[in-house]
């Protein structure tokens, strides 16, 4: 079987199951390839999202032609979990210039995201985008004290670790 096939037949919860996939193939060569390939795809996001997010927790680093790649495919994720898990690896992801406003504009859209959970990561890839784009650090600093005046208290929990960062 494949890394595609075993990635869509994983049934969204079991953890185990995700956790011997990414196992199993995480040692391949065309390993991020193949994750960030399979984004585009509805049926593989949520599978192909965590475990791209657990090879870049796991040290392994993407090329800015990866990172281009998958900046291509934003608009491809549907699901709160997939969207959730990439903006979870916005601190791993040295973000190209030549993509800088396609992650703007994903960190933007997840900013108003009806999911908390997406909306308190959203806040995180912001502060990340300010900090390797100084010129979004004003708009960041105003976004996250607004966050803390209105947001609930879990994504408070967030933003107050950004805000601890500072830049």
């Amino acid at each position: 079987m494949s890394l595609q096939n075993e990635t869509a037949e994983w049934d969204g919860k079991s953890a185990d199951q995700i956790r011997a996939i990414f196992a199993k193939y995480q040692q391949s060569q065309s390993y991020a390839d193949e994750l960030i390939t399979m984004l585009d795809f509805e049926f593989a996001q949520r599978g192909a999202s965590w475990q791209l997010k657990a090879l870049l927790e796991s040290g392994k680093r993407l090329s800015p032609d990866q990172i281009e790649n998958l900046a291509a495919v934003f608009n491809q994720l549907d699901h709160w979990e997939s969207r959730l898990h990439i903006l979870q690896s916005i601190p791993y992801l040295p973000i190209p210039s030549a993509v800088e406003l396609e992650f703007e504009a994903f960190i933007r859209q997840s900013l108003a995201h009806k999911n908390k959970f997406v909306r308190a990561w959203a806040y995180t890839g912001f502060y990340e985008l300010a900090v390797q784009y100084p010129e979004y650090q004003s708009e960041a600093m105003l976004l996250l004290n607004k966050a803390m005046e209105q947001e609930s208290g879990s994504i408070k929990v967030r933003v107050r670790k950004a805000l601890q960062k500072g830049f």
